[in-house]
């Protein structure tokens, strides 16, 4: 499997099956539109990733960063055969009111589970505000992979988390109800993957953060924590 970092908390999954996976997608720059320059997209956006085709479409909760229809508005018109979106209750009316068409919209709220062509998808619990807020546990090619979505420490998320993982995806920017480097790392620490990449901290000049906090906290731990590169595939 391999996995691309497409900005904030947006990822790009690819199976050895072939199978497309896209989370939380933010692609355009529709959050300085919304609320000044404070929201002013550092990260150019790669085209690529509005036009390519999908099966799964996953959308972890309602804020606009994570519910981009500016991006959503240009991605799913162009997919040539139904895609499975998957939401929970507080986003899924919306999605499929939007974009109706024989799209498979698939209610994913905490601790449902859906089995897709070659992967496994777990909802987990996250804390935010966004109360129907998830985060992620994806299996396929025999790796686990766990996206907290928003979320602060929570002794839930330990309790969801009921497998072996792989790789984490943590959000680490400590604003917004998000978990800071010092508490990710700790959630890291007591979920013990075997490697986890900080996310969520690259976008927005006044509500990111230095990543490489979260490196130094994971030091004294057995998790290989690295950084990712935007738009840059890795193979799980």
């Amino acid at each position: 499997m391999k996995a691309t970092w497409i900005g904030q908390g947006g990822l790009f999954f690819e199976t050895a099956g072939g199978s497309r996976i896209m989370i939380d997608p933010y692609l355009s720059n529709r959050m300085a539109r919304l609320r000044g320059a404070a929201w002013e997209r550092l990260v150019p956006a790669d085209e690529r990733y509005l036009k390519g085709q999908l099966d799964v479409l996953i959308l972890t909760h309602i804020h606009d960063d994570h519910v981009d229809t500016e991006t959503l508005d240009r991605l799913i018109p162009v997919q040539k055969n139904p895609i499975a979106i998957l939401a929970p209750q507080s986003v899924w009316a919306f999605v499929r009111e939007r974009y109706t068409g024989a799209h498979n919209y698939i209610l994913f709220d905490h601790e449902t589970e859906v089995t897709l062509k070659d992967a496994a998808f777990c909802s987990v619990y996250a804390a935010h505000s966004d109360e129907h807020a998830v985060g992620v546990v994806l299996t396929a090619d025999a790796r686990t992979v766990y996206v907290t979505g928003d979320t602060l420490y929570s002794r839930r998320i330990l309790r969801a988390i009921d497998r072996p993982v792989d790789y984490m995806f943590t959000v680490i920017n400590g604003a917004g109800n998000n978990m800071n480097a010092s508490d990710a790392a700790r959630l890291a620490k007591a979920i013990a993957p075997q490697h986890a990449i900080p996310i969520h901290w690259d976008m927005f000049r006044d509500f990111g953060s230095d990543p490489e906090e979260f490196l130094c906290y994971m030091q004294d731990s057995a998790v290989h924590a690295f950084l990712m590169e935007h738009f840059c595939p890795i193979t799980l």
